[in-house]
């Protein structure tokens, strides 16, 4: 967390003093926009937090506006910032504007570069994230191998941009349960990130080991499930701490797969973990915290303590009827 606080520092800076030196409408200040919208990209994909991305949104959309009032629409940087924006609008839900964004930038990257170029990959990558988002699947797998094939020919197998379509390639595989496919082409993002990031302290690698693990999931294979989810557990405590949902997340997954394992003490202590974090971070009224009560029913009814499993069933029931007479 406080590399992005000092990213933040620094970019805020920049984009300040470079304002004051060439100006609002400069190429130059519009990098500071846009690194600015990398900062808050990356710091919502760290949180899952929409405001975060609305502010890589605003971030991407005036380095857009600046970079088309000097080079015009037909300019690599113009191209670009379209990308970005799309994919802040898959992120916050708005699949047209998305599509629209994405499809500009292609348009634009094919016309100055041609389709083998890494920038022009990375839009193709942007699309196939689209398709995959809104079940067009055979088009998403034409785009990502469209994407991956070109990569590599550029930079060869261990690059940083190839993991990530080896990744996105993983978890739609996961998701339809293609399982094989899934494990080899996650495994593969994992090799490639491990070298890049110089060990496995990275969201990038608990990203992957979680995915291997929901394919483990998927198979029955609960010992290799369980040994996946504490390397993400592991992770997450060291890089965000106790007191993030992210961290909540991996206690939660790794306590059922140790109840599926059978190991009821075990999945007790890590689901009490989970709900104290919630309860922390969310508040006692959130469905998050309603679902670890839900899930310490289970563990406590699987040692026998059946009145502290009615207090539990109580208390989600109590904080899900608070919530849904708050929807009304």
């Amino acid at each position: 967390m406080g590399d992005f606080k000092t990213a933040l520092k620094y970019y805020t800076q920049a984009l300040e003093t470079r304002k004051e030196i060439f100006g609002e409408n400069h190429e130059v200040t519009a990098v500071s926009f846009s690194g600015l919208g990398v900062y808050h990209q990356r710091l919502g994909e760290h949180d899952n937090n929409l405001e975060e991305y609305s502010q890589a949104w605003d971030n991407y959309q005036k380095a857009l506006e600046i970079r088309k009032s000097i080079f015009g629409e037909e300019h690599a940087e113009v191209g670009i910032s379209y990308d970005n924006l799309g994919q802040m609008y898959q992120k916050l839900g708005k699949k047209d504007e998305a599509l629209e964004c994405h499809t500009l930038a292609l348009s634009i990257l094919e016309d100055i570069y041609g389709e083998n170029h890494s920038d022009t990959a990375v839009v193709y990558n942007s699309l196939a994230h689209w398709n995959e988002s809104f079940g067009t699947f055979d088009e998403a797998l034409k785009l990502y191998l469209k994407a991956l094939n070109i990569m590599r020919d550029l930079y060869g197998e261990d690059h940083f941009e190839i993991a990530r379509i080896y990744y996105n390639l993983g978890c739609m595989c996961q998701d339809l349960k293609q399982n094989e496919k899934a494990l080899e082409y996650s495994q593969k993002a994992l090799d490639i990130w491990i070298k890049f990031h110089e060990g496995e302290n990275h969201q990038n690698i608990a990203s992957a080991y979680s995915n291997i693990a929901f394919v483990y999931q998927d198979l029955g294979n609960c010992q290799e499930e369980q040994e996946y989810r504490e390397k993400v557990l592991k992770i997450y405590l060291e890089i965000n701490g106790k007191n993030h949902q992210s961290t909540a997340l991996a206690y939660n997954f790794l306590a059922l797969v140790c109840f599926k394992l059978q190991q009821y003490p075990k999945a007790l202590e890590l689901q009490k973990e989970c709900l104290k974090i919630s309860q922390e971070i969310n508040g006692e009224e959130h469905e998050f915290t309603a679902t670890s009560y839900s899930n310490l029913v289970y563990a406590y009814n699987s040692m026998g303590q059946y009145a502290e499993a009615s207090e539990c069933n109580q208390r989600a029931l109590r904080i899900r009827l608070k919530i849904n007479t708050k929807k009304q």
